[in-house]
């Protein structure tokens, strides 16, 4: 009995060889899947991509975009075909993608204020016409006021379908009106902001159904030619809000 539990307690001590090699494998092969993707994504590319590469054909959501490969920001995502999301990096005012070969040094202090971040990706919650009706369109049917630093008022409207805005400089006495732009408006509320110095920016959707911003330097009287703010081969875009730093940074 003695001879037959020593043969026992060997044949069990050797049969968890076999399973720890295995579970140390298992383990091995689910750390690589895990850092396959990050390694992917942090493997120095051998060249920078041109700025003239031809346009990756995206899918998002049913809808079709040509996105140029150098304003796509992750790698993975640098592929033709049907996507969940896409993230894109564009150089502003330009709209243009950024150039990849100038590489900032360590001592360079991060300065974003010259770059369009965009995430293109699918609604899988989208409201109902109905719900949309109820809970979104009422904050967009009327223009919003705004009052500059120094007290002036500005009321952003249309006339005749075109952007403009009233203005008044004695809390609302009197009013002038000042036409912005002349490419037509979509329907949608226009909007407008000012900053610490009482730059106005003012933002709306044109006939074309795109987004556009323009800008004045002396309290509304005179406005700037109008930016288109969306990335290329962008075909619609609506509501547009503006928002500014206290220096006069879009």
């Amino acid at each position: 009995m003695a001879y037959a539990g020593t043969l026992g307690h060997r044949r069990r001590h050797g049969s968890g060889l076999p399973g720890r090699l295995v579970g140390i494998m298992v383990g091995v092969a689910v750390a690589g899947l895990a850092g396959a993707p990050i390694a992917y994504m942090l493997w120095p590319t051998p060249k920078a991509i041109s700025l003239d590469a031809p346009s990756l054909p995206i899918t998002i959501g049913g809808m079709a975009f040509n996105v140029p490969p150098a304003a796509i920001r992750f790698k993975v995502q640098r592929r033709p075909g049907a996507q969940a999301r896409v993230d894109l990096s564009f150089v502003w005012p330009s709209l243009t993608p950024p150039d990849l070969t100038i590489k900032p040094l360590p001592t360079d202090a991060p300065d974003i204020s010259d770059r369009l971040f965009v995430t293109i990706a699918a609604s899988d919650n989208t409201l109902s016409p109905a719900e949309r009706l109820k809970t979104i369109y009422p904050r967009y049917a009327d223009a919003a006021p705004i009052v500059g630093p120094d007290g002036t008022l500005y009321v952003p409207k249309r006339f005749a379908g075109q952007p403009l805005v009233a203005v008044s400089r004695d809390e609302g006495l009197s009013w002038e009106r000042f036409p912005v732009a002349a490419n037509g408006s979509a329907g949608a509320a226009n909007r407008m902001a000012v900053d610490a110095r009482g730059n106005l920016f003012y933002a709306w959707a044109g006939s074309d159904h795109l987004a556009y911003l323009a800008t004045s330097t002396d309290r509304g009287s005179t406005w700037g030619a109008p930016i288109a703010l969306q990335p290329p081969d962008v075909r619609e875009a609506a509501l547009p809000f503006p928002a500014v730093s206290g220096d006069g940074r879009p």
